[in-house]
């Protein structure tokens, strides 16, 4: 990966299936010879489309290893489309359901859980009982489609919420297990990073996590303007609160309160000139955390 503008230069290469993590880091200008990307393993944003978009065809594939990869699919057909839509199935069904509840449908618009029923999806977690008893459902609901063909008959619980949209698409938000409680208040990380990316102008990359102080419990939201990750984070992460930045997280707050319940806006936003990347070109999660040690009381808005 030292140089993949130049093998693609090299051997003119015209498709590629790559993290947007990765697509980031490339512009079109060094791969001509590209005609398709495809996008997955991430959420897709913005910035790619501005990027990418109307110079070569963009197609965003979602699906878990235990079915596959390629369980839905979308091209986008507009700069100003939803960056995280995942379209519709490849094969089989996927439902948005209760994520609390797989046997209730989602109605359109809210949050859920997508779930998969086909015959591609795994047997078993090998000699882990709990996990496959946790993701596999085979007793399924009245509304559910039935075949003869009994590998048909089971539902996989993916672990990825989402939502439907006006069109049947379905909007991708985060992972299942980003939701976090607050003050007995359920809190869902990925919905409010993505509301920040819709709102906060030029933003790239945002992380939003928990952090427990002696004086409480606040949601600290992490925004960078650039596409830079480090695997290994330095002293200067953090941007100096200018009055620039100041104005843009005071309308930001407003906006997020029109679109969020209070108790899920973030109380403290930290500006950062990188964030923290792991070895597979993807936000680290981990390194976020350990930005808390450092942050110390951080930008309160």
């Amino acid at each position: 990966m030292g140089d993949l503008p130049g093998f693609i230069e090299e051997y003119n290469v015209d498709w590629a299936w790559l993290t947007p993590s990765l697509v980031q880091t490339l512009s079109p200008e060094k791969v001509p010879s590209l005609k398709v990307i495809v996008l997955g393993g991430e959420a897709v944003t913005q910035d790619i489309l501005n990027r990418w978009f109307g110079k070569l065809r963009l197609i965003n594939l979602w699906g878990p290893g235990e079915v596959v990869v390629a369980s839905t699919w979308y091209e986008y057909s507009s700069i100003n489309d939803i960056p995280t839509n995942i379209g519709r199935p490849l094969c089989g069904y996927t439902w948005v359901v209760d994520p609390q509840d797989c046997t209730k449908l989602a109605p359109i618009g809210t949050v859920g859980e997508i779930i998969i029923q086909t015959p591609t999806m795994l047997r078993e977690y090998l000699n882990n009982d709990e996990q496959t008893h946790d993701a596999v459902i085979s007793a399924l609901p009245d509304w559910a489609p039935k075949h003869s063909d009994s590998s048909w008959n089971r539902f996989y619980k993916t672990g990825d919420l989402a939502s439907y949209n006006e069109d049947g698409t379905i909007n991708f938000i985060s992972r299942k297990d980003t939701q976090v409680k607050i003050r007995g208040l359920r809190v869902e990380l990925g919905e409010i990073e993505f509301h920040i990316r819709e709102l906060l102008e030029g933003v790239q990359q945002v992380a939003v996590d928990v952090l427990k102080t002696d004086i409480g419990v606040h949601l600290v939201a992490y925004f960078c303007y650039n596409d830079k990750m480090r695997s290994n984070h330095q002293d200067d992460v953090f941007l100096p609160l200018n009055a620039k930045l100041h104005d843009a997280i005071l309308k930001l707050t407003g906006s997020l309160h029109l679109v969020l319940p209070s108790y899920e806006v973030p109380t403290i936003f930290i500006p950062c000139s990188y964030m923290p990347g792991n070895t597979s070109d993807k936000l680290d999660r981990e390194g976020i955390e350990e930005l808390h040690l450092e942050s110390g009381p951080g930008n309160d808005s």
